[in-house]
């Protein structure tokens, strides 16, 4: 995904810190990861799911992307949870 800037919002700052995720980790899933889930109808802008790895370890980050200006904004990181996602990380299990 292309972004002009990356900001970082207060909620994924705080997620960070909480969980012990790196932020350059998250940062490097914008720029490289892979899209797996676009939310098309969120305002102001649309969001996105991607996927990427902290090394061997499997990482979720969602942002937001003004489509006009190219500016994003890191709005959470988690690491996802193998109960929730299928061992892919990419698809939810039913």
């Amino acid at each position: 995904m292309h972004c002009e800037n990356i900001e970082i919002s207060r909620h994924a700052l705080k997620k960070s810190l909480d969980g012990g995720l790196n932020l350059a980790d998250a940062i490097e899933v914008v720029t490289h990861g892979e899209v797996i889930t676009k939310y098309t109808d969120t305002k102001p802008h649309p969001c996105f799911l991607m996927l990427g790895f902290m090394g061997s370890e499997p990482l979720h980050v969602v942002v937001a992307k003004n489509e006009v200006t190219e500016e994003c904004w890191l709005v959470t990181l988690y690491v996802p949870d193998i109960t929730i996602w299928n061992d892919d990380f990419k698809t939810r299990k039913n």
